[in-house]
């Protein structure tokens, strides 16, 4: 738990997730055999338990990885991202083809509120952050794709 915690933090962005995240969904995930647990001996005489996924936990990971109905923030499509070994090849290149029209609409959306809103020093400012952060998200789901493909 602990382990996971702090890994789960670092994909989230944050230092750790809370106790009570974490260990309810534990709970919750073994209740629906989705992983599994097993008391282990720890470094210093304590016990300490270990999780690992199931199969029946492996195959709802890939389900869940495959759906873009989900892919809202673009920290959440990241993580999808960091864990796309887990699927086939037509199945990332049509979450990166999904993402990548994501992309253009929100790219029309701010320039639409750009042509829309007077902007302010501020605005600007923030206009300015979210055109680059989108950029920044259109060029690596470019050189993704570019090597995906090549792997057809």
């Amino acid at each position: 738990g602990y382990r996971l915690k702090k890994e789960a933090g670092f994909i989230a962005g944050t230092s750790e997730l809370h106790n009570n995240v974490v260990y309810p969904l534990l709970r919750r995930f073994t209740s629906e055999k989705l992983i599994r647990s097993r008391v282990v001996p720890g470094k210093r005489g304590q016990t300490r338990t270990e999780y690992s996924l199931t199969a029946k936990g492996h195959e709802f990971l890939i389900q869940k990885l495959s759906e873009t109905s989900e892919m809202q923030s673009g920290e959440d499509f990241l993580i999808r991202l960091g864990l796309f070994a887990l699927l086939d090849l037509s199945t990332r290149l049509r979450i990166l083809e999904e993402r990548s029209k994501s992309i253009k609409e929100r790219e029309a959306r701010l320039a639409g509120i750009e042509k829309a809103l007077p902007m302010n020093r501020y605005g600007t400012e923030v206009m300015n952050y979210l055109a680059a952060k989108t950029k920044l998200e259109r060029d690596l789901i470019e050189r993704v794709a570019a090597k995906e493909k090549k792997r057809r």
